[in-house]
């Protein structure tokens, strides 16, 4: 079995990728690892050590074909997003034939459409069969629950992140709702919908941290961002005092430290959180989390649905912000479901349990394996 990506290095799409291959039986599977890019990091080098090979790719296209074809795999996967960019490398060379079989999964939003791309990897919860097939060019091959694992290499949770509330001039009492959705998935709906929700709750603040540096690029429209964001809570009447922009944060540990200042966290929509979404659970931070038609749609959703909170799931924009104010006023919901987070969290949720990721993937590589 090959796992290809760029590099191996810190990434969300690494971390919803290693646990396809990081504890599988090595008595079953011989793994090989494909990258066009080698480094010196703890990353990469826990990555190897669950790998039987590590191969490192020339820039000819025409040769890394011919790599892999001679490699003879049985299964080819693909830990990257295809559908992203179509200059980038692993989409192009996932147009060719490079393995009996080829599999994508969810670093890939949604359908790559390619004939050479076999399975995508899903989960019951993320897209029911038979209704998603439809979505799918690939045959959709669902494992039980939300088919999401994220596996975070071990790395110091120490953090000499110093901010305050009072900071933000946040007073004991205010309500302080946050986010760390990619500023691309900030839609003008969801813009107007935060703003409806600071609206209502007349002692609240509303912190975002859109910016992450390492998986979505430059971010050349920025600040056409931060002034569209005030001119929508002006309509509204809202100081922009009110709308705080957070630095992008260097580790994982800072920003969970930045979410514990917070109240109520506030998911993206459609397009909804999977990586960022870890965070305020975390922390145990209640989230508000939109469930739309579609797998990037139903991310957060299928994940907290894993875990039996469904209370904080709604499917509409109506009651989005309906619920966000409801937490907003009883102190004691926002209790009572940070408890349930925190005891859910501490449990080891399937959506951070590799070994039983494992064992669920297992099952799946077998059946395609034994229909060659």
């Amino acid at each position: 079995m090959g796992i290809i990506r760029e590099n191996f290095t810190i990434s969300s799409e690494l971390f919803a990728s290693l646990p396809i291959f990081e504890y599988l039986n090595p008595d079953q599977f011989e793994i090989y690892l494909f990258s066009y890019e080698t480094h010196t990091c703890p990353t990469e080098k826990h990555c190897r050590n669950c790998a039987d090979h590590f191969i490192l790719l020339p820039l000819q296209i025409g040769i890394q074909v011919e790599i892999l074809r001679n490699a003879n795999l049985d299964i080819l996967f693909f830990a990257s997003n295809l559908t992203a960019k179509t200059k980038r490398v692993t989409t192009i060379l996932a147009m060719n034939r490079l393995a009996r079989v080829q599999v994508n999964s969810i670093c890939s939003p949604f359908t790559t459409g390619m004939n050479t791309v076999d399975y995508y990897l899903s989960g019951n919860l993320l897209t029911p069969l038979p209704d998603y097939q439809v979505q799918y060019h690939e045959k959709l091959i669902n494992i039980e629950g939300s088919g999401i694992c994220f596996q975070f290499p071990i790395s110091d949770m120490l953090t000499d992140f110093n901010r305050r509330r009072e900071d933000w001039h946040a007073s004991k009492d205010m309500i302080i709702f946050i986010s760390g959705a990619n500023f691309h998935k900030i839609i003008p709906e969801v813009r107007y919908a935060w703003a409806e929700i600071i609206a209502n709750i007349k002692n609240s603040i509303l912190v975002l941290f859109p910016f992450n540096p390492v998986n979505w690029g430059v971010y050349e429209s920025a600040q056409l961002f931060i002034d569209e964001m005030k001119s929508i809570f002006s309509k509204y009447g809202i100081h922009e005092n009110r709308l705080i922009i957070e630095n992008p944060l260097p580790s994982i540990a800072d920003v969970r430290a930045l979410l514990r200042l917070a109240d109520i966290y506030l998911d993206s929509f459609p397009y909804s959180g999977a990586t960022s979404l870890i965070d305020p659970l975390s922390v145990g931070l209640p989230p508000v989390v939109y469930e739309g038609d579609a797998l990037r749609f139903r991310q957060g959703a299928a994940m907290l649905r894993e875990i039996n909170l469904s209370d904080l799931i709604v499917q509409d924009e109506k009651d989005y912000v309906k619920l966000a104010i409801d937490l907003a006023n009883h102190s004691q919901k926002r209790a009572y479901f940070r408890n349930q987070i925190i005891s859910k969290m501490q449990n080891n949720p399937p959506f951070l349990n590799s070994k039983l990721f494992a064992k669920k993937v297992t099952n799946v590589f077998q059946t395609i394996i034994n229909d060659l």
